[in-house]
């Protein structure tokens, strides 16, 4: 009897190491499409209490900035340099705007 439930004691032990990985790689696969700045603004604490329709209006401002000669110079570059170079654009120049928070950035590209 006492082997079975030491039997029975390891498989949920098991089970709940499994579980738990698994949780963590969707709360990180969940914070790479849904930022966690956006769950704040919804007042929510995981991804799993959101619900269509959850909505806030807020006041915000939005940067709308050309890169000139952007679409030469990206047409001599990987998708990765082209990310890494926006990335680091917009490091320079968030602290002179004032920029607290960013919820996301829409990087697209216009022929």
């Amino acid at each position: 009897m006492a082997l079975v439930l030491a039997n029975r004691f390891v498989s949920l032990h098991d089970e709940t190491e499994h579980l738990n990985e698994s949780l963590s790689k969707f709360n990180a696969a969940s914070r790479r499409f849904v930022p966690f700045e956006f769950l704040n603004m919804l007042e929510k604490k995981s991804i799993l209490d959101v619900n269509l329709g959850d909505q806030i209006q807020k006041e915000m401002s939005v940067l709308f900035s050309d890169i000139r000669a952007f679409t030469a110079m990206s047409e001599k570059m990987s998708p990765k340099e082209i990310l890494i170079l926006l990335i680091l654009i917009y490091q320079k120049l968030a602290p002179s705007f004032g920029i607290i928070t960013a919820l996301s950035i829409n990087i697209s590209a216009m022929p």
